[in-house]
């Protein structure tokens, strides 16, 4: 029996003769393949599901090129960038087969097929970095889940007792604080007083700073960038302070990246008392600007001065209800110890002071207040 002929048989037959006929193993694989795609689809578990289909739509793809088939293949590219999944080996390695052919121009594939690949790689840097070619052109590092000891044993009263608090998930935070040249691109304003692109944008209120954030996340995910479940937002409290504290890479340093606040920070004594264009001192372990110093920057949470002595260990976001919002890292205008990456302040969340600024992360929502 021929292929051809055994593969008719095969696709005109019954469900229980193609599971035992002759053609029952690729068949079988080809059925558990399709249905696990739409079961793991179904529950939710998206990358494995569009990998089945990525490679599936590879084979199709070679195949058109090898039989000269180049419109098909080309409407088979476009179709490969919108997946989750790099493809640059496979295009760069039929660019010649394609730009060679004497009916095409080899210009044009050879543009076509970069455009595609260009697609291909935006589609792998959001899955790998989901903030990567953003609205604003902010740079984002990624902080891995964890756990740290909050707080401290030396400092004020509100920063006792030292606690553990666990990060569950990973989350992606503002390389810098920030700027006014992006503030503005996104609302058309300018709230600051210390005027400059690359300076922090300051002077606007815990509220103002929610809005950008919301703003930015509708913006992202209108341009499918964000991952499911997350948004942008200010960091909480504990969020902030595992970042500044350099995450799982610290050095349990003073201050966000060292011992020495000259290094890393603008503060009372190295500035004339005003704020400076970000990324200008040294970052801390994580490669984080500007943490300690500068402008100090606005947090999700309610402040509570007692709060650290009823904390949850997991996923600690603030009491449920207080008069201001918490803020964090010192500033220009502020002495050293305001500084410390342990230090706590807080202001009303309508306030908006020269010397008081925000930082964004890619985040999953917080947890409910405690």
């Amino acid at each position: 029996m021929t292929k051809g002929i055994q593969v008719e048989k095969c696709a005109r037959g019954a469900l229980p003769k193609l599971l035992g006929g002759a053609c029952a193993p690729r068949f079988r694989l080809r059925m558990i393949l399709a249905f696990a795609a739409l079961i793991l689809a179904a529950v939710g578990y998206g990358p494995l599901a569009r990998e089945i289909q990525f490679r599936r739509q590879v084979r199709v793809f070679t195949h058109a090129v090898n039989e000269k088939r180049l419109g098909e293949a080309l409407d088979l590219a476009e179709g490969i960038k919108e997946r989750h999944l790099p493809a640059r080996e496979m295009l760069a390695g039929h660019t010649p087969t394609l730009a060679s052919h004497p009916k095409t121009s080899g210009t044009f594939f050879k543009k076509a097929l970069n455009s595609v690949w260009k697609g291909v790689r935006d589609r792998h840097a959001a899955l790998t970095d989901p903030t990567a070619g953003n609205v604003l052109g902010m740079e984002f590092v990624k902080v891995d889940a964890g756990s740290f000891q909050m707080g401290s044993t030396d400092g004020n009263s509100d920063e006792m007792p030292v606690h553990q608090v666990q990060i569950s998930h990973p989350f992606w935070m503002g390389k810098y604080e920030v700027t006014q040249k992006e503030y503005e691109a996104l609302t058309e304003e300018n709230p600051s007083h210390w005027e400059g692109d690359l300076h922090p944008v300051e002077r606007l209120s815990w509220n103002t700073a929610v809005t950008f954030c919301k703003e930015l996340t509708k913006a992202e995910r209108k341009a499918g960038r964000l991952p499911v479940g997350y948004e942008y937002r200010l960091p909480t409290e504990a969020e902030w302070e595992y970042a500044a504290r350099g995450g799982s890479k610290s050095q349990a340093t003073k201050y966000a990246g060292s011992d020495d606040l000259d290094e890393v920070g603008w503060y009372s004594s190295n500035t004339l008392r005003e704020s400076h264009p970000v990324g200008e001192k040294k970052a801390n372990e994580l490669g984080i600007h500007d943490l300690s110093g500068n402008v100090r920057e606005w947090c999700l949470d309610f402040y509570g001065n007692k709060y650290y002595g009823e904390s949850p260990e997991s996923e600690a976001y603030g009491p449920s209800a207080g008069a201001n919002r918490v803020t964090r890292g010192g500033d220009w205008f502020c002495g050293r110890d305001y500084c410390r990456v342990a230090d706590r302040s807080n202001c009303g969340q309508s306030a908006g002071w020269r010397f008081l600024g925000f930082r964004v992360v890619l985040a999953v929502p917080p947890p409910k207040p405690q």
